[in-house]
């Protein structure tokens, strides 16, 4: 045997073997590695923020169809103010009611008077 030093393989196998038992008794104290482990996913929990209540101040509800709105004058009325308040001009205003801008100074209390829709 050339340059080989007795008994040198056969102290490799025990060290092998010891730890091949070790990994395998491992293995068993672990449950065996037969079953595939749990795989445990976190708990997620979606978080809303809090709605805020919010009150609206109650408002006049005019008569509306698809494409004007029907305004009763009051007390204090003026057509230059019904055209702001509705952001139309008073021509506008003066057409939907086949009226001229001269007639809009005489509105009555309770007159119903049809409000455009504001073009864009």
């Amino acid at each position: 045997m050339s340059g080989s030093t007795p008994g040198a393989g056969s102290s490799r196998f025990p060290l092998f073997f010891v730890m091949l038992v070790g990994a395998a008794l491992l293995l068993a104290a672990c449950g065996g590695g037969e079953e595939e482990p749990e795989v445990r996913t976190p708990e997620v929990v979606a978080t809303t923020p809090a709605a805020t209540p919010t009150t609206a101040a109650p408002t006049p509800t005019p008569t509306a169809t698809a494409t004007e709105t029907i305004y009763t004058v009051e007390a204090g009325d003026t057509a230059l103010a019904i055209a702001i308040e509705f952001d139309i001009s008073l021509a506008e205003l003066a057409e939907a009611n086949g009226m001229t801008e001269a007639e809009l100074d005489s509105l009555q209390i309770g007159q119903e008077l049809t409000i455009p829709r504001p073009t864009p």
